[in-house]
């Protein structure tokens, strides 16, 4: 029900008492006016200082503007009334010394004027600020004003003894009313800051101070029946008043009051935190005491004096708490819920209860802890537990505490941080949480003398296996890898997935390669042994470089960084081993570190230059021509492709070198055209990682188109290797080149897997016959043997084929013998540089024209 739906108006005790006090005052009239008049007079004085010791009082918490500006007004309302009744005919008071009677009905004159004038302004004051004494004193002023002009006798007359009321008399009551109906008018229309029952009960009061005015425009004696009535009136308009502003004002706390309480209640009740009501007036008074005996540090006292603590949380008591502590305690038992509470507030750790004591104690303003208990199905639970600290002593009878479920959030946080630091698929240990506890590692080390041992571990083969039998069994290849390491590690070592198939084991305790090599051995063979893969039987093995502390360094990267290089020295001997970081590895790292630098040092400033050595038929007729990448260095000068090609290519450096030897190649290959009448091909090597990385026949195309060369004196040299490595997206990119015109050759034939499946599913056009079967020719029958083998399989396979390495006339005339229709080496020409390679075009088209 809204303030608005009841009217104040219509209710019985509102009026019953004004009633009463009517008919007792009516009464008294019948025997003694003069009574009558001073108790009904005295009333509205009464009302009057009661309203104003009221707001004075109480003006800095209630803060209405409204209630101040009408109870400084009243004060002196009731003050002028009191001169007025004090004067009245018979009181014999302070009228002895004045010539005529009206005296009183002055006072009453100018009372109702400063009343009316104060109802009028009243709802514009209760928008505004009003400052208390300034319109105290102003009202007073007013006052003093009317009560010297009264005394004075300057005052108009409003009574004559035996002919009544004068006119100024009749027509200021016919005023004031005027001045009322306008105040009446105001408080509805510019009265948004009054409350609605205060707005009702002072316009009603307004309309008895009308009605009152009126009545006394009638009476001819100052005792007749229209002086009573208006008395009565008068006396029912400062009961509403006094409604309004005293005893509604006085109610108002009160039921804000019990309305907060019912909200909080059910705020207590609703809320989804476990709430409790705590008496802690025990804890601070044994506190106080312990403080009156001398105490100073209450936390040496409780640790010299174990048994306090206890017994003070002993007289801790819970008073209440609401439905969601039984929810998040499992509260189902007969037990009395606030037992169980106590009772699992006892089972908080006693550390905590001291921090608390402390706070108490050191009179901070809170308390707030993180808790982990268990509630009454024996569930562990983590809690946040706060409080306010109380000001006062009586508020440490009811202290309000906040039980906060943190469980969920514990449990979430567990889980990010086990996504941030450890593999999802193994759940080993990831980088991050591997560089973090080897930091760690170290600073123990360090602190306390210690060595110890990384571990870097990389499976060899695993990429084979991955590619062949797809990701997920190489998931399960990495999972079972990653189980055989726990397994065959000691319980204090911490392991790690870094990247990949790359492990890390810190090997904590032990510095001593007579310690490690057994583990690391046990660890190769274990990783060794065979994997069932969903039916499918494979044998992988690892290499492991080994670092370390502090012989081999002292810093996170550092130790990272040679058990790496450690590995790979494993690997170069032959894989399925294990090595331990020297100084020699430490020098090859920089040797490779070094040449990285100055290999991309030497693609941005254009270092490299290709050469060429023809191929030719046997006639002398040059046919193509194959590019050899030659280095430039500043200060070493022409490096061998032998010394950086291969570092290259375990780099992501072949990629944009590769791109512009394809590139340069085709431009140098467009300028022969001025040099023979049937300009030769050009040959270019491409790497197999160049297939892995890049789209080749785009990049084919696209240079093409740039250079103007046509596809068809375009030959791309791939290794035997390739066709082992991803043979489905190989094929398809090779099949896309020979579809453009780009011929295909095999170089270093019978060098590598060399398979007719492989040449019959590859859109091969030339086979090249590795140079260490030419070198023998035509002497060594096994090499005699192998490339006529490779002849009459060409020939068979319909491919051309070109012989490398041809240095002397009887390897050519042998050659020339079993019809291999294509030679290159050394006995034709040493790879030259494009100008060179142009007079050497020249040279031929002019001995050509010559036997012509």
């Amino acid at each position: 029900m809204t303030e608005r739906s009841v009217n104040p108006l219509f209710s019985t005790a509102l009026w019953l008492p004004a009633a009463l006090a009517s008919i007792f005052l009516l009464i008294i009239a019948q025997f003694s006016f003069l009574f009558f008049h001073t108790l009904a007079e005295f009333f509205s004085i009464i009302v009057s200082f009661v309203m104003f010791a009221f707001a004075w009082s109480t003006r800095r918490f209630i803060r209405n503007n409204f209630l101040l500006f009408l109870a400084c007004g009243y004060f002196w309302v009731g003050a002028l009334d009191l001169l007025h009744t004090l004067t009245y005919r018979g009181m014999q008071l302070l009228n002895e010394h004045h010539t005529h009677d009206d005296i009183a009905i002055q006072f009453w004159i100018g009372t109702r004027y400063l009343e009316a004038l104060i109802l009028l302004y009243s709802p514009f004051a209760a928008r505004q600020k009003v400052r208390g004494k300034p319109i105290f004193f102003l009202f007073a002023c007013i006052s003093l004003i009317i009560t010297v002009l009264v005394f004075n006798d300057l005052f108009p007359r409003t009574f004559i003894d035996g002919e009544g009321l004068t006119d100024f008399k009749i027509y200021s009551e016919y005023l004031i009313d005027l001045i009322l109906l306008a105040a009446l008018i105001s408080l509805f229309r510019c009265g948004e800051g009054i409350r609605y029952r205060e707005k009702q009960l002072i316009a009603a009061s307004i309309v008895m101070t009308m009605l009152a005015e009126l009545a006394f425009t009638f009476y001819v004696s100052v005792y007749g029946l229209s002086n009573i009535v208006g008395h009565l009136f008068k006396l029912a308009s400062y009961w509403l008043i006094f409604n309004a502003i005293v005893i509604s004002n006085i109610k108002k706390p009160y039921s804000e009051l019990l309305a907060s309480e019912r909200r909080f209640r059910r705020l207590f009740e609703n809320n989804e935190v476990a709430l409790w009501n705590v008496d802690l007036s025990g804890v601070h008074g044994e506190l106080e005491n312990l403080r009156k005996r001398g105490v100073t540090n209450l936390r040496q006292h409780l640790y010299e004096n174990r048994e306090i603590a206890p017994a003070l949380a002993d007289t801790i008591h819970i008073t209440d708490i609401n439905t969601a502590s039984l929810e998040l305690f499992s509260a189902e038992t007969d037990l009395d819920p606030r037992a169980q509470s106590e009772q699992l507030m006892r089972t908080l750790p006693m550390s905590m209860f001291v921090e608390q004591l402390c706070a108490i104690w050191e009179r901070q303003p809170n308390i707030r802890h993180e808790v982990v208990f268990r509630n009454v199905d024996n569930e562990e639970l983590a809690a946040i537990v706060s409080f306010q600290i109380p000001e006062t002593i009586l508020e440490y009878a009811n202290v309000p505490v906040s039980v906060v479920d943190i469980t969920q959030r514990k449990q979430d946080e567990q889980k990010i941080w086990r996504q941030a630091n450890f593999d999802q698929l193994t759940g080993l240990a990831n980088r991050n949480y591997f560089t973090d506890s080897l930091s760690h590692t170290i600073d123990l080390a360090e602190r306390q003398g210690d060595k110890f041992a990384l571990l870097y571990i990389d499976l060899d083969r695993f990429k084979q296996v991955n590619d062949t039998l797809g990701h997920s069994m190489g998931d399960k290849l990495l999972n079972d890898a990653a189980k055989r390491l726990k397994e065959n590690s000691r319980k204090s070592d911490i392991i790690a997935r870094l990247a990949g198939d790359e492990f890390a084991i810190l090997l904590s305790g032990t510095g001593r390669p007579e310690v490690i090599e057994p583990l690391v051995t046990k660890l190769l063979n274990s990783l060794a042994a065979p994997y069932d893969l969903s039916g499918n039987e494979t044998t992988i093995s690892a290499s492991i470089g080994i670092a370390l502390f502090p012989e081999d360094g002292c810093e996170v990267a550092d130790l990272l960084r040679k058990a790496d290089s450690a590995m790979y020295k494993a690997k170069e001997d032959g894989r399925n081993n294990f090595h331990f970081f020297t100084e020699e590895i430490e020098k090859e790292a920089l040797r490779k570190r070094q040449l990285e630098q100055d290999l991309n040092r030497a693609i941005e400033n254009q270092e490299f230059e290709l050469y060429y050595q023809p191929i030719e038929t046997l006639d002398a007729e040059v046919i193509s021509a194959e590019a050899l990448i030659r280095w430039n260095h500043p200060l070493r000068g022409l490096v061998s492709p032998i010394e950086f090609i291969p570092f290259m290519e375990e780099t992501s450096l072949i990629a944009p070198l590769g791109e512009w030897i394809l590139k340069q190649a085709c431009q140098d290959a467009m300028h022969w055209d001025h040099h023979c009448s049937v300009p030769p091909k050009v040959s270019v090597n491409i790497s197999t990682r160049q297939f892995q990385n890049q789209n080749m026949p785009a990049l084919v195309k696209q240079i093409l188109t740039d250079t103007g060369l046509s596809a068809d004196r375009l030959t791309l040299e791939i290794t035997e290797s390739l066709m082992i490595d991803d043979e489905d997206s190989t094929i398809h990119q090779l099949n896309s080149l020979r579809l453009m015109g780009v011929a295909l050759s095999v170089d270093d034939f019978g060098t590598g897997y060399s398979s007719l499946s492989y040449l019959k599913k590859f859109p091969v056009s030339y086979l090249k016959i590795d140079r260490s079967f030419i070198q023998g020719l035509p002497n060594c029958q096994e090499d005699s043997a192998l490339v006529e083998a490779i002849l009459s399989m060409a020939e068979s396979l319909r491919l051309q084929v070109v012989a490398e390495g041809v240095e002397t006339s009887s390897q050519a005339n042998y050659l020339a013998s079993l019809k291999c229709r294509y030679i290159q080496g050394y006995w034709l020409s040493k790879p030259i540089p494009q100008h060179d390679f142009c007079n050497y075009l020249n040279t031929k088209l002019n001995s050509h024209q010559s036997r012509t």
